[in-house]
């Protein structure tokens, strides 16, 4: 029999409460105010697992005994990360940047026991790509107001989901929080690794997650690129990815040996 660990949310986010009851999770909302600002140098990665925890554990604090959940989502594109726009301005700026090619939406999850203090962080990463946006679409999206609150302002679950060209991995990462993911933190332990694959591939935690559409994309792009340059190392991998890409792609080059 799965039971479902009734967890505290520890967002004000409507889209990750609306997640957690399509799928029948039991939870409650406590809303908590921490500094979000990035520090100096820091990749998506790190970042979106860092404020994850630090959400998890300011409710902790407040809900001693319980199972805390905190997540955090940012977009990724040419090395830059995307949060939430400041105005419509910065809005029409992220879907410019963002239109007509893939970028990455990777969310960070936290579970925290507020009784004993262990957690569990990772993340999830998913691709996906806008199609040719338009001036007048843009214009058009942004006056509806559905970028305001949303990291790389739009919403795949909305109005924005006429604009979403393709998709590669979880989609309830894109809306901001990876189901399978949090089940799989609550329900293994903290291990990640699937049965029946190598135990090596499992040290991914907090890159990515092994046996995702990620993860096996990057195993795919390790084969090849193993075939044309049977010597490198990590460090030598190709520049063109992104940082988080290309740290986890370094990861998977080790694992994968």
């Amino acid at each position: 029999m799965i039971t479902s660990t009734k967890l505290i949310l520890a967002s004000a986010s409507p889209r990750r409460a609306e997640i957690l009851r399509t799928v029948g999770w039991p939870f409650e909302t406590l809303a908590v105010d921490i500094d979000e600002s990035r520090r100096a140098g820091e990749e998506a990665a790190t970042y979106v697992e860092r404020v994850a925890r630090a959400k998890a554990e300011a409710a902790a604090l407040r809900a001693p005994g319980s199972t805390i959940l905190g997540a955090d989502t940012v977009v990724v594109v040419e090395n830059g990360i995307l949060g939430k726009p400041l105005d419509d301005e910065d809005a029409r700026r992220m879907l410019r940047l963002l239109r007509d090619r893939w970028h990455q939406v990777l969310t960070g999850v936290a579970l925290v026991n507020g009784e004993t203090g262990s957690s569990k962080v990772a993340h999830e990463v998913t691709e996906v790509r806008l199609a040719a946006m338009n001036e007048v679409e843009i214009s058009w999206y942004v006056a509806t107001g559905e970028p305001k609150d949303k990291a790389g302002a739009y919403a795949i679950q909305g109005r924005g989901a006429r604009f979403i060209k393709g998709i590669r991995g979880d989609y309830s990462n894109v809306v901001g929080l990876p189901v399978r993911l949090l089940y799989e933190l609550l329900g293994t332990g903290g291990a990640l690794a699937r049965p029946g694959v190598p135990g090596r591939a499992a040290r991914l935690v907090g890159t990515v997650r092994e046996g995702s559409a990620a993860f096996e994309h990057f195993r795919f792009k390790i084969s090849d690129f193993r075939e044309s340059y049977p010597a490198a190392q990590p460090t030598a991998l190709p520049d063109q990815h992104s940082d988080p890409i290309r740290e986890s792609f370094r990861k998977c080059f080790l694992a994968c040996r």
